[in-house]
């Protein structure tokens, strides 16, 4: 586990942070950032499954899965 707060916690570390965000999207990149309940709860996986399927990388699944 990180140091509470960390890196992501000072002006330096959100500057890097946007930075790095900021270069990858002019690569073409989609960052998505999540919190530890939207993952364990499932909510992140269900919406990187609608990104993918929006985007043509996936087919869609059943009625009902997300």
């Amino acid at each position: 586990r990180g140091q509470a707060g960390g890196r992501h916690a000072t002006m330096s570390g959100i500057r890097a942070d946007c930075e790095k965000y900021n270069a990858a999207a002019e690569l073409g990149w989609t960052v998505l950032r999540y919190e530890r309940q939207a993952i364990l709860g499932g909510g992140a996986v269900r919406q990187v499954a609608r990104i993918l399927v929006a985007r043509g990388a996936i087919c869609p699944p059943g009625p009902g899965v997300f």
